[in-house]
């Protein structure tokens, strides 16, 4: 939002929170507005809503075009505007409460921004002509009210979010608007941003399928009615929700129902990982949604590498609930033994000397009592487990992972919690990774499922 000079940045919020647009969409903002001057002291937060999401800003954002393989054929049909979009699917995993501080004294003051400061530097607005959170006509009449000097730049067919429903559009602007300011200060530059285009415009078109023109598809199942069912999606370590966009786009627009959780300070959850007192806590969000399952309802869990251990535990207790736990480039936990075991046996694999990389871990806490959480470093991801996906997913996890904790002396994990008699009677299957790079190879992925009598086996491989 374009600001001008001597004039408090909070004007421009109140001015588009005040307009007709979100006084027939949103009745209340406006008294919202008033009880913030008054409360001056009270913190107020908003969340973006999935309805508004979908209608107002990721409405033009692409249905990716991918094929599912049947028994029967490949098959791929055109979709109307309901189907359930990727980048919508992330949106609606990542989204958190946050302030728009309007009466924070940096936005609210009259002489923080300076013409002899703020006023000098170049400034180009980017309009958005679809967009349906701020209609471009007050974009325009904000623009104008900035004063001389700002350049106005429109991207059509795009919604409040270009960079998903128009990036090579939106990349090739902000690159444009470079050259034209760099390229006098370096000569090289203009060079350099031409092939950075190519590259990013490369990334695109992989990233959106044989058909970039036209996102308006979505794959289905063979035709005719097909049992529905409910899939619930648990990450691994230092992941989140958002890691299953792919997968949750796809099977929510086959008709089924999607439930993609985040566990405790993973994701977009609050709180931090050292404040996790323990393995059930973290495992919580997958037990309560285990537990509010309908009385006759099955769900099918599928939980990704350290996932299954959570997964484990819902099917001890819920073995009820659950209609088949599918354990995706895991290391299967066994009945009768602690879930540590996993790690003691991995310890005993041979692994290259530099299999931690640039992992960070960290200690915290009290010295009698240390809490050690993890994080996964950029060389780590890149090289062991995301060389084979596509390069905007790589860079989606180095900009959302999250440390977390492996829980490695917790009572729960340590405990021999999983029965025969429950976990061990929930149908299992293991999906191994065949080209899996990380610290649980295929060969291991397969021996940890062996020890589960009854465990199906599926592969997955990508050959470059």
């Amino acid at each position: 939002m374009p600001v001008s000079v001597a004039r408090p940045m909070s004007t421009v919020s109140e001015q588009h929170l005040k307009s007709r647009f979100y006084a027939g969409f949103l009745p209340g903002w406006t008294a919202h507005l008033e009880s913030w001057r008054e409360a001056r002291r009270i913190q107020r937060t908003f969340l973006l809503g999935p309805e508004w999401m979908s209608q107002r800003m990721y409405q033009l954002s692409p249905a990716e075009v991918t094929q599912i393989h049947t028994a029967r054929s490949w098959q791929i049909t055109w979709c109307d505007r309901r189907v359930a979009m990727q980048d919508l699917t992330l949106a609606k995993t990542l989204v958190r409460p946050a302030q728009m501080f309007l009466i924070d004294e940096a936005m609210a003051g009259e002489s923080v921004l300076t013409e002899s400061r703020y006023g000098t530097v170049s400034r180009v607005f980017v309009m958005a002509e679809e967009d349906r959170t701020w209609p471009a006509e007050e974009q325009r009449e904000a623009a104008a009210s900035v004063g001389p000097g700002v350049e106005v730049k429109a991207i059509g067919g795009a919604d409040h979010m270009p960079m998903f429903s128009k990036p090579a559009e939106l990349a090739q602007l902000i690159l444009e608007v470079a050259d034209k300011i760099l390229s006098i200060i370096s000569p090289g530059y203009k060079t350099r941003m031409f092939h950075l285009f190519l590259l990013l415009s490369k990334c695109f078109l992989r990233a959106s399928g044989p058909d970039h023109t036209n996102f308006r598809a979505k794959t289905t199942m063979e035709s005719g009615k097909k049992q529905q069912h409910h899939f619930v999606l648990v990450h691994g370590v230092c992941h989140g929700a958002w890691c299953w966009y792919k997968v949750a786009t796809l099977l929510s627009s086959a008709g089924h129902r999607v439930t993609a959780l985040d566990m405790a300070a993973c994701g977009a959850s609050p709180g931090r990982a050292e404040e996790v007192p323990s393995f059930e806590e973290y495992s919580r969000p997958l037990l309560a949604a285990a537990a509010g399952l309908a009385t006759e309802e099955k769900a099918v869990l599928v939980g990704n590498s350290f996932g299954s251990k959570s997964l484990a535990l819902a099917m001890e207790w819920y073995r009820d609930r659950v209609a088949v736990a599918v354990f995706v480039a895991a290391g299967m936990p066994a009945a009768g033994k602690p879930m540590t075991s996993v790690f003691e046996q991995l310890s005993q694999e041979e692994q290259p000397a530099d299999r931690c990389m640039d992992c960070e871990f960290v200690t915290r806490g009290d010295p009698q009592h240390p809490v050690e959480t993890f994080r996964f470093g950029p060389q780590y991801l890149k090289h062991r487990l995301y060389q084979l996906s596509p390069p905007e997913d790589l860079t989606l996890a180095m900009a959302t992972l999250r440390p977390s904790r492996r829980f490695l002396d917790d009572a729960t994990m340590n405990g021999d919690v999983l029965t025969a008699e429950r976990y061990g009677a929930v149908r299992r299957v293991c999906v191994v990774a065949e080209d899996d790079a990380s610290s649980l190879p295929a060969g291991f992925q397969r021996r940890m499922a062996s020890l589960n009598p009854g465990t199906e086996s599926s592969k997955v491989s990508i050959k470059q």
